[in-house]
Formats: C-alpha cells, sequence, structure tokens
C-alpha cells in the first residue's frame, strides 16, 4: 500500500523517522525547544541527556525537560511519518489517463508521459478528447469535468422569456440594459 515508509527492525519512539522527530520540548522559551533527544539511559554515567523519561500518567509515557521541567507526552515518529504520508498522497500529480484496455502494452504508459502512443481523434459529444492507442487500436475518451453541464446560461432565451411574460420586444431590453451602472455585467446579443 502507498504511504507506508520501510524501516529497520527495532525501532524506538525516541528515533528519528523518515526525517520525521516530534519528540522534543514542547517550550518555546525553552533553550530546548526543537532539539531531539538523545540515548536516554537509565541510572548513572552515560552521555549527558536534555531529557529524561517522566510518566505523565498510568501508561502514559513522557519525556520531561531538564532545562524547563515541561513534560511531552512521548509520540511515535513512525507513526506520525507514516500518517503524514497517507495525507500527502493527494499532492503527488495524477499519473493521468491511459489506455483503458487491461492487455494492452500501453497500460501503465500516461499519455502526458508518452504522447508519440497515441494519436488525438476529435472530441465527444460534450466535449471529452478522444484518443486512439497506437498499441492495441482502441478508441477511448478522457472524462472531462463534472461542470460541462453548468454551462453559462444562453442570453437570448431569457430575454425572450422576459419579452414574453412582460410583453416589450427585445430592443427594449437591451436599451435598458445599457443605462444599468458598470459593475452589472454588460448582456450580449442582438440590439
Amino acid at each position: 500500500m502507498a504511504g507506508f515508509i520501510a524501516v529497520p527492525a527495532r525501532v524506538r519512539a525516541l528515533d528519528e523517522t523518515a526525517g520525521v522527530q516530534v519528540n522534543f520540548c514542547r517550550m518555546p522559551t525553552c533553550p530546548n525547544f526543537g532539539k531531539p533527544p538523545g540515548s536516554i539511559r537509565r541510572g548513572r554515567g552515560g552521555a549527558v541527556n536534555l531529557y529524561r523519561r517522566n510518566g505523565l500518567k498510568r501508561g502514559v509515557s513522557g519525556l520531561q525537560c531538564k532545562s524547563c521541567g515541561h513534560i511531552s507526552p512521548i509520540k511515535s515518529n513512525l507513526g506520525v511519518a507514516e500518517e503524514l504520508a497517507r495525507i500527502s498522497v493527494y499532492l503527488d500529480p495524477p499519473a493521468g489517463p491511459t489506455c483503458p484496455r487491461p492487455d494492452c502494452d500501453n497500460r501503465d504508459r500516461p499519455i502526458s508521459a508518452h504522447p508519440e502512443l497515441y494519436q488525438r481523434q476529435g472530441k465527444t459529444e460534450i466535449g471529452s478528447q478522444r484518443y486512439l492507442c497506437h498499441g492495441c487500436g482502441r478508441r477511448f475518451s478522457v472524462a472531462t469535468k463534472s461542470t460541462h453541464r453548468q454551462r453559462r446560461t444562453d442570453h437570448a432565451g431569457v430575454i425572450n422569456r422576459i419579452c414574453e411574460t412582460k410583453h416589450v420586444s427585445p430592443p427594449t431590453i437591451y436599451r435598458q440594459a445599457r443605462l444599468l451602472p458598470p459593475s452589472v455585467p454588460r448582456l450580449r446579443g442582438r440590439s
């Protein structure tokens, strides 16, 4: 499944994963703000650490800053990295349309990357681009946006309806439309 990150078999919660490190002091005024923890060892000796493990409440481990004393809950860097990859999938550019036939050689070759494998064959009734695949000879069309049905209204039809209901001629409507302020869109058509 896309979006998952391969990690070594033994990963500690405090280790940076795929460039993600969320365990640090969260107090902006603290000198350790944004500094990741080193290897935290229990007992005496070893490296000097900026933090120590401390429980927030039963079952919740915390990271206590030795400088300011603030306790932050320990989060899984692996979990945050996987979630970031999952929600960022929509940012990847779409592969683009390809030949829909499952046994075609061009099935995994998008039109945008391999235009020489396809030929434009006009458009459909609603304006979708039609292509011919050179690999299998199949014609297919690329769907347009669903807003193709929301085209602009024909002003002539609206004007004719106003003329019928108000018993005036079209030149009268257009003459009055010219008197509207400039901020109102102008009607195009006969005058």
